[in-house]
């Protein structure tokens, strides 16, 4: 059986995107459960790539959620419009929600 977890969290306005932050929390995940998930990181998508419209990568968040199991949420969450959106299109689908360091123990 195959879980996936999607990353969500603060991107705009903060240094670097928030990358470091979803890179480790990616690992976090990975370290306490190994390969018996699959992880979506946001800040890979389009490469890293930083420089397309904001509305490119939520229409590709909006596909991810879609297919995750669960969302785990960064610290400062709400403060990003695509974060919210991600966690209520998460609810909507009755998706596992918390905060990385409490999600899928």
């Amino acid at each position: 059986m195959s879980y996936t977890i999607y990353i969500a969290g603060p991107m705009t306005g903060i240094k670097d995107f928030n990358y470091p932050a979803f890179h480790d929390a990616e690992k976090q995940l990975r370290e306490r459960h190994g390969d018996q998930i699959k992880i979506i990181n946001p800040a890979k998508n389009f490469g890293g790539e930083t420089g397309l419209p904001w509305a490119t990568y939520i229409r590709e968040s909006i596909k991810q959620v879609a297919l995750a199991d669960a969302i785990c949420y960064l610290r400062g969450w709400p403060a990003s419009k695509g974060a919210r959106l991600e966690v209520e299109i998460a609810k909507a689908l009755n998706l596992q929600i918390g905060y990385v360091e409490d999600c899928i123990k």
